[in-house]
Order: C-alpha cells, then structure tokens, then sequence
C-alpha cells in the first residue's frame, strides 16, 4: 500500500469521526461483544503487561484493554479518529495513550508489547497483509498473543448475494451474477476481493478494496511472521441465517431485530465449534508468537523499561512527537459519510454486501 493510498483511506475513516460510535444496528454491537469476550478469555493467558491496539479507531478495544489492567497505546492511520479516542478518554481518566501510526509501520520497538488486537477488519483492508502480520509480529514478544479479527470469505452471505443477484437486487447485494458465481468457484483456501462501496458527504461514492479472507491462507501469512495459530472462532454464522445487509439496517423490523437477538446466542456458543468457526462472516483468530531459542533471541525492550519493580502505572511508551501536534478535532459537518448503502458508525460500515458483503474497519481496520 502506497503513503498515497493509505492517505486516501484515512480521509475516508475521518469523515465517519463524528458518528463513529453510532450503532443502531444488530450487526455490529454483536460483533463488538464477541470481540471483547475473546479478549477477555485469553488476556487473561497473558503474562505481562503492555498491549496495543493496532486500527484502534475511537479507542473501543483500547478501553477494555485497559481495564484489564494493560498499560495500552492504541494507533489508527484517522487522525480524526484519534483525536476522538483520545478526547473521549480524557474524560474517564484513562492512562491509555495514542497516536496517529500504520500497521504497516508500528513505531515501537521490536518485542515491546505482551498483547497485541487488531479487530474491525483492519487487516482486510491493507493491501500487503502479509507485511501487516510480520510488522504485528515484530512489536510483540515472543510467546505473547494476537488477537486478529478480519473478514471471512465462506459464510451464508455468498449464499444471499447469489439468491439477491438472481431476484435482481431484492436485497440489496449490488452484485451481479457473474461476480456472485465467480466468488463461488474460486479456490476454497484463497481469499476474495470486493470492491467495498463508500459514499461521501456530497453524495459522490467511490469503493475500497476489502479482502475477505479464507482461514488457510491467513494462516500460511501467520506462519510466515512467526505466528502460530491458537484458536479460531466466527462471528455471524448463526445470525446469518438473515441477510448481513437487513442485520446492518438501524431501522430493521422489530419483528427481524427480536429474531436476530434470539440467533445471536447460538452464534456465539458454536463460535468456536467445528464447522461453524471457518462459516462466519468474521473471524478472530488468537495467535502466539513463536518462542525463539535462547541463543537466537534478542533484548529489543530497553533495561530501563523492563525492572520486574516497576508500578503499573510507571511506565510510559517512545509515542512519537506527531502525538503531542495532532490537530484539534473539528465540528461534525452536516451530513453524514457512509461506507456503504447501509448505516454509518464505529468502523466501515456493513452494507448490502457489495461483491458479497461489506464491512466497516477496527480499521480500517477497520479502522
């Protein structure tokens, strides 16, 4: 990915900043709250206490990694959304630090950090995943864990998409039939590309490349950074039994929202069972790096920093000096930026599925 393009995205994300935290849908809190217990369940499998949150958008993940007794750095490429995490923060007395930094290019140390998340579909749309793995594999220590959401390609929204090409768009897909089939035949353990649909303020629209991913192949990448697959759980498998595009609606049926909210507790007791973990619309993998061998391995964190008598609380990050020289947030303009024909909020937007299924990002990344 270009400086150009990854420019481009973060303007995109930072027309979302003032609505970021809107979430009137049932797609995405259910999917936020799988996150937060997948979390939850291996932090605790952690031994230390340093984590970052790679895509960190208004500082969701970063709070509750914080509140788990981690001393967090939370960066996204939105300088926008930045300002928003931080000044939202601020208020509760929060420690958790952030800036403005790429997960192609994290500026911290090798080895610095115990726990790394990258959730909102960040990895889905960085182009050079592979190197994205290898750079969230260089800044956490070996043996430390990765939690990694991204976006999964076998799910019932290829099912959907291809009924909503046939019907000629009942759902809302805005995928022909040529590109409903073609996501069908491609080789099981290869990924997909959409062309994910965003809509600005002035009504123009342009689209993202997303990469929806098959769960071999993402983890070839893994191994290739050190990284060793611990656990996989879905996300939407069971919910799915309803279009992603009406789950995305804010003004879904209260009959379909109370059908919904009934299937979301089967989905989340058989996220981690064996099919429906590799048939969700996302996937959160819990990966560890790889523990080198004692002679192969290397100090990367500074004397100063790693005293086992240091207080929690003492120790603070290298932040870069562009932190302290972000620009104030501005006034929400009128109006609002969509990713998506669907809802607009805290990442990129799920929508009808456009080539399949669009998202929002934890960056870009979701976001």
């Amino acid at each position: 990915m270009t400086p150009q393009t990854e420019r481009h995205i973060a303007q995109l994300f930072n027309e979302m900043a003032a609505e970021y935290d809107q979430l009137e849908d049932e797609w995405y809190p259910h999917l936020f709250r799988q996150i937060e217990r997948v979390i939850r369940r291996h932090a605790a499998e952690v031994a230390g206490d340093r984590a970052i949150d790679v895509g960190c958008g208004t500082g969701f993940q970063t709070t509750i990694l914080e509140g788990l007794g981690y001393q967090t750095v939370g960066i996204d490429i939105a300088g926008d959304l930045v300002a928003r995490a931080r000044e939202k923060l601020a208020t509760t007395g929060s420690r958790a630090q952030f800036c403005v930094a790429s997960a192609l290019d994290i500026p911290f140390p090798g080895g610095w950090f115990d726990l790394v998340n990258c959730a909102g579909s960040t990895l889905s749309f960085v182009p050079d995943y592979p190197r994205a793995l290898c750079e969230l594999a260089r800044v956490l220590r070996p043996g430390g864990c990765l939690v990694l959401e991204v976006e999964q390609r076998w799910n019932l929204d290829l099912v959907w998409g291809l009924v909503d090409a046939v019907s000629g768009g009942a759902f809302g897909y805005e995928q022909s039939l040529s590109e409903a089939v073609a996501n069908l035949r491609r080789p099981a353990d290869e990924g997909i590309e959409l062309a994910y649909p965003f809509t600005h303020l002035d009504g123009s629209r342009e689209t993202l490349p997303l990469h929806c991913f098959a769960l071999p192949e993402l983890a070839q990448a893994s191994r290739a950074a050190g990284l060793r697959v611990g656990h996989v759980y879905s996300v939407h498998s069971i919910t799915n039994l309803l279009p992603s595009v009406r789950l995305s609606d804010p003004h879904l049926h209260p009959l379909l929202r109370f059908v919904a909210r009934l299937l979301a507790r089967p989905d989340e007791w058989v996220s981690g069972w064996w099919p429906f973990r590799s048939l969700g619309c996302s996937a959160i993998l819990v990966l560890r790096k790889e523990v080198l061998s004692p002679l192969r391995q290397k100090q990367t964190v500074p004397a100063s920093a790693s005293s086992d008598a240091r207080s929690p609380h003492d120790w603070a990050p290298p932040l870069p000096a562009s932190v302290e020289r972000m620009p104030a947030l501005p006034d929400a303009p009128a109006g609002k930026a969509t990713v998506g024909a669907g809802k607009t909020g805290y990442r990129v937007v799920r929508s009808p599925r456009k080539r399949t299924r669009s998202t929002r990002p934890d960056v870009p990344g979701d976001g």
